[in-house]
């Protein structure tokens, strides 16, 4: 073993038009687990095998430690080089290779000395991501041998320290690995294993990554265990984590982005600490309300409806207040008041759940009448205790006894809602009123479930109730007066439970030191927390926070055409923020299938366009100066999957889209439709009921709660340099071109000029690195590349690329 320290050193597939789903852009991709090349360049690459990542973040200090393992494909042994990027300000603590018994020491180029060896193998390896590397110190070993048709294990340790920004420490670790350096051949897939642990003298807080899922084990409030959840980690991009300790009762953390003059996006993080005091738990008022209709009687629903009561009931503390309501064609209380939740009680309670049966109608605006009026007077318990009411409701059906009208039942609902109510709905399958329930749950500050059908019901239902079941702070207000912030989301603040985290997306107009005042009831008092953060004047970074921000704000846009219908407003604002932060929705889906039907009508060869946006001359100028690309039929071609992967779809969403099959065969599809049965939007967010309305619910609930960005591996849509790109017949095309942009500047692929570019700044390195075909407007010009054009960069060039 050897250890040293270092000088430190600052085409879519075409279905994809079928699918509605988030395409969100996400950070830059690099390569930074390692690669090994052979020397003799005519040789087959060496393929990157498993992987495993640790790091351990103690006090604010990250140690990584990266363990690869590399297959030579060639029938002879080989002699490589392995490089690893070191991030800045990294130093190389420990480095494991043994050759022939014996330990080899590596060296490490700082930065400067190593951008020839960057440019040359980016020339060799004709991938324009190492330009990502361009920032980093440079490890590099020789490697001999290397054995024919087998393995070679390295292991390397860098330790960086962490700074905080307002508190909030960040950790980044690049995961994108060279496409050539995946092929596999018969070989299984690489398998990436990542792991963080975080270690500190202070509680940790608010741990957070806006580019990956993760699971977070947090037993004890000073450790966290961090885990990526995919496997395949070699084709993602940038892993991000966020993290900050506070010992407060509910911790606040800040992130924002102001990259140019406009008013700038943030992002608040607020949770509580991981251990509690039973007693400060807000007591609560419950009544759940559940659907005993004859339909509950498939699929074994009933069965699971009472273990899902039962188990909700034996949660219940004994300062908590319960009641049931169970309805079909009538509606029946389990006592005519709220009950306390003592042994004696709850114990009463099961025995009447099990005795539930499924017969009957579906008397959906009973039941909340019902449990609705066990709610207790304003001049009550209410008040006096500070207690919110909740119902969680669970049906299967439409509306088919009492009230039938959706509106009217709402009507009712908010006729009736006080700040204090919440009514969580669990629709069970496909034949439920979506719209009733997302309304409902909406206007009282809960939340919609949908369980697929033939899901077993006790399991989500039982996870919600505990999530529930713990409301460390309810009635949440935030005020940021300084900052003069508006276009929050969520608009209402949900409550806000133990072991759990609320991130609330915003813009502001004034930059400087802000007072945040956050207020509601704690422990059946009232209680305001006060935080004092700084919004930046200008921050090119944390660009995810505007990306999310415009997510979220095209879901609270599509809801209101789902509940109010569409007018030309709300559909040019969808389609204008869905072209900025490349986000999926029906619009742009169907306008794109709508393309296709005018392409297989009239074979005259035109330029191919890809899935865009009606009306969308910026992105409808593909090629404006260059032929088709060789292998162009005429038509309308589709959208390359990016880096030659397929658009995978979630098949919850497949029929979110589709037409009617029966409608289809019997030739009544709408004229709106294209040859693969795609509905119009406006047919698409106004369905009530059935899979399509539940796909689209559940998309549009996703979209409000997006904390991270899609993966880009399946996204035909990057944001690089500040600017987003969409990925057409293999060009990486700037969404702010229009018809009139005609390319100013032409610029050959991996020339001198190509690199000049890259030296230049930044943001033109970040864009260079998407590919090696792409169309930039930059300032006025439209900058170009491709196979042909400039070798060197003129002064005058150089002034166009910096405006």
């Amino acid at each position: 073993m050897n250890r040293f320290k270092v000088p430190t050193q600052t085409a879519i597939h075409g279905r994809m038009i079928l699918l509605w789903i988030l395409l969100m852009v996400a950070a830059p991709m690099a390569w930074s687990i390692g690669i090994m090349i052979p020397r003799q360049p005519e040789f087959s690459a060496i393929q990157l095998g498993d992987a495993e990542v640790r790091v351990e973040i103690n006090n604010n200090v990250a140690k990584t430690r990266v363990i690869q393992e590399f297959f030579n494909p060639n029938s002879r042994q080989l002699e490589a080089d392995f490089y690893f990027p070191v991030p800045k300000g990294a130093d190389v603590t420990d480095f494991v290779l043994y050759m022939n018994g014996k330990p080899v020491k590596g060296e490490v180029l700082e930065k400067e000395k190593a951008r020839e060896i960057y440019e040359g193998i980016v020339r060799r390896m004709q991938d324009p991501g190492l330009l990502e590397w361009v920032d980093s110190n440079l490890f590099k070993v020789r490697v001999f041998p290397v054995p024919p048709n087998g393995t070679q294990k390295i292991e390397l340790e860098f330790a960086q320290p962490l700074q905080a920004d307002q508190g909030m420490f960040k950790y980044l670790f690049p995961l994108k690995t060279p496409k050539k350096f995946l092929e596999r051949g018969d070989r299984p897939n690489p398998n990436v294993k990542f792991t963080v642990d975080v270690v500190s003298d202070e509680p940790v807080r608010n741990i957070y990554s806006p580019s990956h899922t993760i699971d977070t084990d947090v037993k004890d409030p000073k450790r966290a265990k961090v885990t990526l959840t995919r496997g395949n980690l070699a084709i993602t991009g940038d892993f991000v984590l966020f993290y900050e300790y506070s010992r407060k009762d509910i911790a606040l953390s800040l992130l924002a982005t102001r990259p140019g003059r406009d008013d700038g996006y943030f992002s608040l993080m607020l949770s509580p600490q991981i251990q509690y005091d039973e007693s400060r738990i807000n007591p609560k008022d419950v009544t759940f309300v559940v659907d005993t209709s004859g339909s509950m009687l498939d699929d074994n629903k009933i069965e699971q409806a009472r273990k899902a009561l039962t188990y909700c009931v034996s949660q219940l503390r004994p300062a908590d207040r319960f009641n049931i309501v169970r309805f079909s064609t009538d509606v029946e209380k389990y006592r005519p008041n709220l009950q306390e939740a003592s042994r004696e009680n709850l114990d009463e309670a099961k025995g009447w759940i099990g005795k539930l049966n499924a017969t009957g109608g579906t008397n959906i605006s009973g039941a909340l009448g019902e449990a609705l009026e066990l709610m207790p007077s304003r001049d009550g318990s209410t008040t006096d205790t500070g207690r919110v009411y909740s119902i969680v409701f669970i049906t299967d059906g439409l509306p088919t006894v009492g009230v039938t009208n959706a509106d009217e039942i709402l009507r009712t609902v908010k006729s009736r809602n006080q700040k204090t109510i919440r009514i969580f709905t669990f629709g069970v399958g496909n034949d439920v009123n979506t719209k009733l329930l997302d309304r409902v749950a909406d206007e009282t500050r809960a939340s919609a479930e949908y369980i697929r059908p033939g899901e077993d019901m006790e399991v989500p239902i039982g996870k919600f109730f505990d999530k529930i079941n713990r409301p460390v702070l309810t009635g949440l207000k935030l005020e940021m007066t300084a900052a003069d912030v508006y276009d929050l989301y969520p608009k209402e603040l949900p409550d806000l439970f133990y072991g759990t985290q609320l991130t609330v997306f915003g813009r502001f107009k004034k930059s400087g030191p802000t007072a945040i005042r956050l207020s509601g009831v704690a422990a059946g008092k009232p209680t305001e927390f006060t935080f004092e953060k700084t919004l930046p004047e200008k921050e090119p970074g944390n660009d995810f926070v505007e990306k999310l921000w415009g997510t979220r704000k095209i879901a609270y846009l599509l809801d209101e055409i789902r509940a109010h219908g569409e007018s030309s407003e709300l559909k040019e604002e969808t389609v204008r923020l869905a072209k900025k932060y490349g986000v999926v929705t029906p619009y742009t889906s169907y306008l794109v299938a709508e393309d296709q039907l005018v392409a297989d009508r009239n074979p005259v060869p035109r330029p191919p366009i890809g899935p865009v946006l009606r009306g969308d001359v910026s992105v409808r100028n593909r090629i404006a100066s260059s032929a088709p690309a060789a292998g162009a039929s005429g038509g309308v071609r589709r959208m390359a999957a990016p880096q030659g992967q397929p658009m995978d779809a979630d098949a919850s969403f497949s029929g979110s889209l589709t037409a009617n099959r029966a409608e289809e065969a019997s030739g009544r599809v709408s004229s709106l439709a294209d040859s693969n049965g795609q509905k119009a939007p406006a047919s698409v967010l106004a369905a009530t009921s059935g899979k399509e309305a539940v796909a689209a619910s559940k998309a549009i609930r996703q979209m409000k709660d997006a904390e991270k960005a899609v993966d880009e591996a399946k996204s035909g849509y990057r944001q690089a340099g500040g600017k987003s790109f969409q990925l057409a017949d293999g060009v990486w095309i700037d969404t702010d071109l229009s018809n009139a942009d005609k390319p100013t500047l032409r610029i050959k692929y991996l020339s001198e000029a190509w690199f000049a570019v890259s030296r230049l700044t930044p943001n033109l390195r970040e864009i260079l690195a998407l590919g090696d075909r792409i169309r930039v407007k930059i300032g006025d010009q439209v900058v170009e590349i491709g196979a042909d054009g400039k070798d060197r960069l003129e002064p005058a060039d150089e002034k166009i690329l910096q405006p």
